[in-house]
């Protein structure tokens, strides 16, 4: 959809505790009912990413879609990629919420992505009477067995096509945990090369396409601070993010919870998918997707949002 269509297409800034949260809504038509779109990463903004999300799922016919850069994200002062950690984000996340319900009158649909899926999972426990249903794509529920699979594949792959230039590759990063971002983003190449983060994307072209989107949205300048501030973010979330297991602290939700992962995601391991499935309840569902990586949304975007209409 492009955005001539959009009746409504809004960017305002919500402030919160002093730091102010970016927030586009985006619709085709008034009156749709909301989906809050929470990015994974971390450190990634998403209003960047609002031309792919039309392109790819065309959520706006049926929704009026929130799209929102987290704290520090995107072209934010640097000094608000300080003040971030999980915690605040979850803090940020339900305040947001109450935002899009005062404002539309109605519960609001939450699609979150990766680590922006368990923080989802956690704001609906939280904001019972707000929020509608939950899509979780690929959220991060047991992070030291996720990291633990995905390197144990990835050197199993390297072994068996006897590939120097992975096993090399893999010397050089090491064994999780991974807790610094040149490392954190070294995996990722590793993970994105063998079509674990988008199934036809390999790491350069993700790369480059990211760095264009930021310039489109932002600027030059803006895109500057935005790559500065991903890495700022991730220095200061990946130490507990290598720590997160949700399955000890699992939140009591009464909204239906669907979770949904991608079969080519190595960082699934099969432990998680079989933990997660005994804690849901009759309204709940789970679900793991042939041909998709992590990204499940942009590999298979009708799935999606057939699982979202539910």
């Amino acid at each position: 959809m492009k955005a001539s269509m959009l009746e409504l297409d809004e960017t305002i800034g919500l402030e919160v505790d002093g730091v102010v949260l970016r927030l586009r809504l985006c619709a085709a038509r008034r009156g749709l009912p909301p989906v809050l779109i929470i990015q994974g990463g971390p450190g990634l903004p998403l209003l960047n990413e609002a031309p792919r999300f039309r392109s790819r799922l065309s959520l706006e016919d049926d929704y009026t879609v929130a799209y929102w850069d987290q704290r520090g994200c995107g072209p934010a002062a640097r000094e608000a990629a300080d003040t971030v950690r999980l915690g605040r984000l979850l803090d940020d996340l339900c305040r947001v919420l109450r935002y899009l319900h005062a404002r539309t009158g109605t519960k609001v649909a939450l699609l979150g992505i990766s680590i922006g899926g368990t923080l989802a999972i956690q704001a609906a426990a939280r904001e019972l009477e707000l929020v509608s249903k939950v899509v979780a794509i690929s959220p991060d529920l047991d992070a030291a067995a996720s990291d633990d699979y995905a390197y144990r594949i990835l050197n199993d792959r390297s072994i068996k096509r006897r590939d120097k230039r992975m096993a090399a590759s893999l010397r050089r990063l090491g064994p999780p945990p991974y807790t610094s971002p040149s490392r954190f983003q070294q995996r990722l190449g590793l993970l994105a090369n063998e079509g674990s983060i988008e199934r036809d994307r390999k790491f350069g072209r993700i790369v480059a396409a990211h760095v264009t989107s930021l310039v489109r949205c932002y600027g030059l300048a803006g895109a500057a601070s935005a790559l500065r501030n991903s890495m700022a973010v991730q220095a200061r979330l990946l130490p507990a993010l290598a720590e997160l297991r949700l399955f000890d602290s699992w939140p009591e939700t009464t909204v239906p919870l669907h979770l949904v992962f991608g079969e080519d995601d190595i960082l699934t391991p099969p432990s998680t998918v079989e933990t997660a499935t005994r804690l849901l309840k009759p309204d709940d569902s789970l679900v793991v997707l042939p041909r998709a990586g992590h990204m499940v949304h942009f590999d298979r975007p009708e799935a999606v949002k057939g699982i979202l209409s539910v």
